[in-house]
């Protein structure tokens, strides 16, 4: 072997050692400029948008039947709504459900359902459910519930179309007079 040649024996270790320097140059880099990235990105990023109110292809006037007989504020499981049950004065057979969210719900496109059924599967309930109307934003909206009847029985069924989930349910049930 002449001198400042380099067996074989040397080759791997001369190799690796730049690799390994370059290696840890590269992981020295990455820890520092991926966490701040990542924080500017949480930064810079838009916050959720959020609905106001309905488009005004599903806007309509509220229904304005004379006679509050319920109002409860805490109906709706982890969801803060106002929930109101109308009814016109004479007969008592026509009722109105008004929702009234006292702040966002943070699910898209919800949809409101009726379903003159309580018991069940919320899944199973929908098939059969009436679409009452979509809910947005923390506008008031009101919709008639269907047919005519002498006592609310059934369940209102908050549906989210974009998640293809339920959000929450409530059942009603209350007399004419208004007792639940």
């Amino acid at each position: 072997m002449r001198p400042g040649s380099i067996g074989l024996q040397d080759y791997p270790r001369i190799m690796i050692h730049p690799l390994r320097q370059r290696h840890r140059l590269n992981l020295t880099i990455l820890a520092v400029v991926l966490p701040l990235a990542f924080a500017l990105g949480l930064l810079a990023r838009k916050a959720s948008p959020t609905m106001h109110a309905a488009p005004s292809a599903l806007s309509h006037e509220p229904f304005a039947l004379p006679r509050m007989i319920f109002e409860k504020e805490d109906l709706w499981p982890g969801i803060k709504i106002t929930t109101r049950v109308y009814t016109d004065a004479p007969s008592g057979l026509l009722f109105a459900l008004e929702l009234q969210p006292r702040e966002d719900v943070h699910a898209p496109d919800i949809l409101v359902y009726w379903s003159a059924r309580t018991s069940g599967n919320e899944q199973e309930l929908l098939k059969e459910a009436h679409l009452l109307g979509a809910l947005a934003g923390r506008q008031k909206r009101s919709w008639l519930l269907p047919g005519t009847m002498e006592r609310v029985d059934g369940k209102v069924i908050l549906y989210s179309l974009g998640h293809q989930a339920v959000v929450a349910s409530a059942s009603l049930t209350i007399s004419q007079g208004g007792q639940p």
